[in-house]
């Protein structure tokens, strides 16, 4: 077989080595991409690297203003900064108001962690519940023919579901839709 050349996908990129570059002279960009990757950069010691992670955090809480994109963001420059206990303490000193504003949205992003494990056991008890209370009434078949609309339920739709079971005489009268 032969046919044309041709060419499917041609694209320009930039490169940018985050190691070759000073995180100083980025420390103040209003770029937030440049900001969350100073501790990537280069830095020579302790004190080089602890005003690199308060820069970036610095950066995150000045230039994002969703809670979810600054716990995002916040664990990005976590997970590359990686203080150890004495760099931890030194940030703590010399950045106080960043060192307040890191532990507020850790703190706020594992209450919801928590919240939301709650609602989902909450939501796949009641999931869980239902589809025996079907099985019973029902039989297996009945039960494993709403098995996938009961598992993708909102909890308002389960609680609904619930509440119909109580009077149903038939399976369909469950998922009525009203």
């Amino acid at each position: 077989m032969s046919g044309d050349q041709a060419t499917y996908l041609h694209f320009h990129y930039l490169s940018f080595v985050l190691p070759q570059s000073h995180y100083s002279l980025y420390r103040e960009s209003e770029n937030i991409v440049a900001r969350i990757c100073l501790p990537q950069m280069q830095w020579q010691g302790r004190d080089e690297k602890v005003e690199a992670y308060a820069g970036a955090v610095a950066g995150v809480m000045e230039m994002e203003t969703n809670p979810r994109r600054q716990e995002k963001y916040i664990e990005y420059v976590e997970q590359y900064a990686r203080l150890d206990e004495a760099e931890r303490a030194l940030f703590g000193e010399r950045y106080p108001r960043e060192g307040k504003q890191v532990e507020t949205v850790i703190s706020r992003a594992r209450s919801e962690g928590v919240q939301e494990g709650h609602k989902e056991g909450r939501q796949e008890e009641r999931s869980s519940m239902l589809l025996h209370f079907l099985e019973r009434r029902f039989g297996e078949k009945a039960k494993e023919s709403y098995r996938e609309r009961i598992e993708g339920a909102t909890m308002s739709e389960l609680e609904v579901w619930l509440d119909r079971f109580l009077d149903a005489e038939r399976i369909e009268d469950v998922f009525l839709d009203h």
